[in-house]
């Protein structure tokens, strides 16, 4: 089985022209996640009712590859490590865009 899997983290642009990212993309659509209320969570804001935080990173991403593996083994519980490494990279590694240069 093939399986493409794309964990948003937030992106980042060039905001100088140097080639390299270096500011948050004011047009990226937020990561939010559940958050803990008033002081207990990132959004410390009494008046605010702190239900959901705004973050990016591999703290983004990994829950969402975490929770798709989780899926891949429930479908099939005698996979190893290998195994599930072999559904995420194995198609890719194989197909017709592994052969051609980046540019």
């Amino acid at each position: 089985a093939c399986l493409l899997l794309g964990a948003p983290s937030g992106d980042l642009i060039d905001s100088d022209g140097d080639g390299q990212p270096d500011a948050a993309d004011p047009n990226a659509p937020p990561v939010l996640t559940t958050d803990r209320t008033a002081g207990a969570g990132y959004d410390s804001d009494p008046s605010d009712a702190g239900n959901y935080a705004n973050f990016s990173g591999t703290s983004a991403s990994s829950p969402l590859v975490a929770g798709v593996v989780a899926l891949v083994l429930s479908a099939n519980p005698n996979l190893t490590y290998r195994g599930v490494q072999f559904t995420f990279l194995g198609p890719a590694a194989n197909s017709a865009f592994a052969s051609t240069a980046p540019t």
